[in-house]
């Protein structure tokens, strides 16, 4: 007769097992061959929207900020929210 803990120790080996034979995935994308500047340039490419959508929500959030008289934050985290 098999016990609960038997069970959820073979179930919590089973899971463990399951993370193990991820390992060894090739990664999703391979890095960029070629020069350091066309690296830099990939890098830039792929984080410019970020970058200018955290800008546009810092200058809004400051914005509201200076004429509401509330903290920064607070409408940068009400942004960050919508």
């Amino acid at each position: 007769m098999s016990t609960d803990l038997d069970t959820d120790a073979a179930q919590a080996h089973a899971v463990f097992q399951s993370y193990a034979g991820m390992e060894g995935l090739a990664p999703a994308e391979p890095p960029p061959a070629g020069t350091r500047l066309l690296r830099w340039r990939l890098t830039l490419r792929r984080i410019y929207p970020g970058i200018i959508a955290a800008g546009t929500v810092t200058l809004a959030a400051t914005w509201l900020s200076q004429h509401y008289a509330a903290p920064v934050m607070l409408f940068a985290l009400l942004f960050g929210m919508a």
